[in-house]
């Protein structure tokens, strides 16, 4: 019975890999086909983007309910009694103060100067719509990569083979999931720590909401950031001598390291108690 069990886990995380990557393959292209058939809709980058992450949520969830029927939520970890709002509070505030802090030190050494928000430089209307779209991507975005990676991947090969490689191994293929976007080092270094982080969040509360949320929180917040006026509500503008790519590798590089330093700080607070 055990060895069928851990064999059923094995499946779950082989199915959720495989069809999840020919589900984002499918997707892509078919958002590609429309799009040059002019369908204008399809153009719409966050449009795409959230069709991309539905569809991965759309695959778990139906190798979810072969294997669980109706007890996919608690599968999940997503039952009303595994949410804390304390600890949705804190995770949001956490991930929240990386990236903010990020910028600030960004801004402190002159790599980005600060040029005021999109309600002054574009008006109220366009970037409210701009912040309702963000909140609404980023959401879908969290949920969907949280219940594949963590939810569905984490969870599987906790069961098969326990925590370490579950945190190690869903860690490494939510990396190179991402890799298809980011491929610098610091880039892939900094998914990885990301990643990391979600899963020992996971591991540890049992709960997925801490992980959605923190997950959102770094998201959201890093894309209310905009170097020119109608991409951001925050407005950047380029120190001197740097370009648009050096934002991005020194951006990830501090959140890297403040990812660590939260998760450090995040492990003494909860052995602690």
């Amino acid at each position: 019975m055990e060895k069928a069990h851990s064999d059923q886990n094995i499946r779950i995380v082989i199915q959720a890999i495989i069809f999840t990557f020919i589900g984002m393959i499918l997707i892509s292209n078919i958002i590609n086909l429309l799009s040059r058939s002019g369908v204008t809709i399809f153009r719409n980058s966050a449009i795409s983007n959230i069709l991309l992450e539905l569809t991965i949520l759309a695959v778990q969830l139906m190798i979810l309910r072969r294997y669980y029927k109706r007890a996919i939520i608690k599968e999940l970890g997503l039952t009303i009694k595994e949410m804390s709002w304390s600890r949705i509070t804190l995770f949001f505030a956490v991930g929240t103060g990386i990236v903010a802090l990020s910028f600030v030190i960004l801004m402190a050494v002159s790599i980005v100067h600060y040029e005021g928000t999109g309600f002054r430089l574009i008006g109220s209307k366009e970037t409210f719509q701009l912040l309702f779209s963000r909140l609404v991507q980023m959401l879908v975005v969290a949920i969907a990569e949280e219940t594949c990676f963590r939810g569905v991947i984490a969870n599987h090969l906790d069961k098969r083979s326990g925590k370490t490689v579950a945190i190690l191994g869903s860690t490494m293929i939510f990396t190179v999931f991402h890799c298809m976007v980011w491929q610098t080092v610091t880039q892939i270094t900094d998914i990885f720590v990301l990643g990391l982080i979600l899963g020992i969040l996971f591991m540890r509360s049992g709960s997925l909401y801490d992980a959605i949320i923190f997950h959102f929180a770094i998201d959201f917040v890093t894309n209310l950031f905009g170097m020119e006026a109608g991409e951001g509500v925050i407005i950047l503008s380029l120190g001197n001598g740097y370009r648009e790519a050096d934002i991005t590798m020194y951006l990830f590089g501090v959140m890297t390291v403040l990812g660590v330093v939260a998760c450090i700080a995040l492990s003494l607070i909860r052995d602690r108690k």
